[in-house]
């Protein structure tokens, strides 16, 4: 699942792909994306 969430599959698709609620998905995966999104902006300033 996080292989499917960092090549940028959305959450509902992955979720139906993965047999996993759409919501948990999102809970579970909201620091990889908060993390990924700081590297991101600090990798521009």
């Amino acid at each position: 699942m996080s292989r499917a969430r960092t090549a940028g599959v959305p959450i509902d698709d992955a979720s139906i792909a993965f047999g996993c609620n759409p919501q948990t998905m999102r809970q579970h995966y909201l620091n990889l994306d908060e993390t990924r999104i700081a590297d991101d902006v600090f990798s521009r300033i």
